[in-house]
């Protein structure tokens, strides 16, 4: 056991990095004693918050995604480079500018978050977590964040890998997300004395920028609106819920709605 002291409960959270995630991911990282970014898995087909997020707007809400080569079929998250070719830095600046700039905290986080972006990382999930260690900062956010390659390699088909990831981090409790309970098996996990705990997500509103509220947007709305206050809002109002299911989830680690 890395982290866990004898006799302690010690909980553990896993999910494939996003970019600026919406506040939803900050609870699930605020809720854990040891977050792993589970970012050793395909990026998969399709569209993925990997590399995109939302913004609120006066008609609704725009994506911000950042180009990425996505390389061979099962490229891993972690080694799915960004593209440059295009400026796709001063376009997402453009955006936040255009619709955050009269937010009454704009200029507090901007000037950072857009020195993050400039700094031109390689890999989409090296930008995902500077952003996610920035973000977590001003929201006083003290887990322990890890990386999966940081850890003996574990082994077993991907229903079985997060308990052997759980093991090696002497786990007790273990939170996943709600998109698991179609899928459930956790007969391993309390054969391992670990309590498998499924992550809610509801959220009092708050202040944005223009009538109605939007919550599927990225964490940038919340500390551009409510600044220092935005803790306050990323606490779901229902709390997790202890579950025995008859099949482990394969799936659940995606981090947004």
């Amino acid at each position: 056991t890395l982290f866990r002291s004898h006799g302690t409960i010690m909980r553990v959270g896993m999910i494939q990095s996003n970019y600026i995630p919406w506040r939803g991911y900050f609870d699930f990282l605020s809720s854990v004693d040891v977050f792993v970014l589970y970012d050793d898995v395909p990026f998969g087909k399709g569209r993925k918050w990997r590399n995109r997020n939302k913004l609120r707007t006066p008609s609704g809400t725009t994506w911000l995604t950042v180009p990425i080569h996505r390389g061979p079929i099962g490229t891993p998250v972690d080694r799915v480079e960004i593209c440059y070719d295009t400026n796709w830095i001063a376009r997402h600046c453009q955006q936040i500018y255009q619709n955050y700039r009269r937010a009454p905290f704009y200029r507090t986080y901007i000037e950072e978050f857009s020195e993050i972006l400039h700094r031109r990382y390689q890999y989409q999930s090296a930008l995902n977590e500077a952003l996610l260690r920035w973000a977590g900062h001003h929201l006083s956010i003290d887990t322990h964040l890890i990386r999966v390659r940081d850890l003996l390699h574990p082994q077993g088909s991907k229903s079985i890998r997060p308990l052997e990831i759980l093991r090696h981090l002497g786990a007790t409790e273990y939170l996943t997300g709600p998109n698991t309970l179609a899928f459930c098996d956790f007969s391993a996990y309390s054969t391992n004395n670990i309590e498998v705990q499924v992550k809610t997500y509801c959220y009092p509103q708050y202040r944005q920028c223009w009538p109605g509220f939007c919550d599927d947007v990225s964490i940038l709305d919340l500390l551009f609106n409510m600044g220092m206050d935005s803790r306050r809002y990323i606490t779901s109002i229902i709390p997790a819920k202890a579950l025995s299911c008859s099949r482990m989830p394969e799936g659940g680690l995606d981090g947004q709605p």
